[in-house]
């Protein structure tokens, strides 16, 4: 019987491998597995997977090694590309630590059912309508507040980019609260770099706790060093803190354990290889 989905693991665990292995077999589906990238190669030969689910905790140290593999899985394809799903939340691009980069297809959180692998690289292939999903969820809203429009795109560009979020943007507090009518963020970054911009931001941060609809709304403060009383109250209210300049790891270290609960996303769709 021709199998739901061929799937390659790169997983630096073994046990967590044999898992995988003997659920998504369960299911139908066709399952190969590596502890990294390089030793996956040797799993090519007369076999094209259709999805490349990894660890990023795996993969991140020798990210080339994935460039590799991923190269040399989609050469055999059509569409010319492999979808590429990650354990991790909403990384666009995965950096890894000797610089190399990669696009994401699509994310799954730390804890996930393996029905949920084949469900969203069914999404991802084009093979399966979204709506008929759990992933069929809003974009993630995001808004974000700084009179930087350079820092803005810089945000966007490097955290917030793909299909998984709905961005607004806002030079002030009061721009960011116009953009409330009828629309609710999920996330809010504002900035305190300035010290006009300080006392803006905190009253922003305060009307948003004071509204009903944004009163658990995750907020974000970016800003160069502060005092430890401004510090204080921003813990306070609520609200997280990063340290300009940004670093995107430091980003989803923040960013990470609050949104686990937005569970897995589509990033990117690929052409039908069905």
């Amino acid at each position: 019987m021709e199998p739901t989905m061929r799937i390659l693991f790169v997983w630096g665990d073994e046990q967590l491998l044999n898992a995988g292995r003997r659920l998504l077999r369960s299911l139908g589906a066709e399952f190969r597995g590596a502890l990294d990238a390089r030793a996956a190669m040797a799993l090519l030969d007369g076999w094209t997977p259709d999805v490349i689910f990894a660890d990023k905790h795996t993969v991140r140290g020798v990210l080339g090694d994935l460039v590799a593999l991923r190269r040399a899985i989609e050469s055999r394809v059509a569409s010319g590309r492999v979808p590429l799903i990650v354990r991790a939340w909403g990384l666009p691009v995965l950096r890894g630590d000797d610089g190399e980069t990669i696009e994401v297809d699509g994310f799954l959180p730390d804890t996930f059912r393996g029905e949920e692998i084949i469900e969203l690289g069914e999404v991802l292939l084009g093979r399966r309508d979204p709506a008929t999903t759990h992933f069929a969820l809003r974009p993630h809203r995001v808004l974000i507040a700084d009179e930087d429009v350079s820092a803005r795109r810089d945000l966007v560009r490097r955290v917030f980019a793909g299909d998984c979020c709905e961005i607004r943007e806002a030079e002030n507090g009061a721009g960011a609260l116009a953009q409330l009518d009828g629309w609710t963020p999920d996330v809010v970054v504002t900035d305190l770099m300035r010290a006009d911009a300080a006392c803006e931001g905190m009253a922003l941060i305060e009307a948003l706790r004071a509204r009903d609809d944004t009163r658990d709304v995750l907020i974000v403060v970016t800003s160069g060093a502060l005092t430890h009383e401004v510090e204080s109250r921003l813990r306070a209210m609520g609200a997280s803190y990063l340290r300009r300049p940004l670093d995107s790891e430091a980003m989803w270290v923040v960013f990470g354990p609050l949104v686990e609960g937005w569970g897995g996303g589509v990033l990117r769709r690929s052409p039908s290889r069905a």
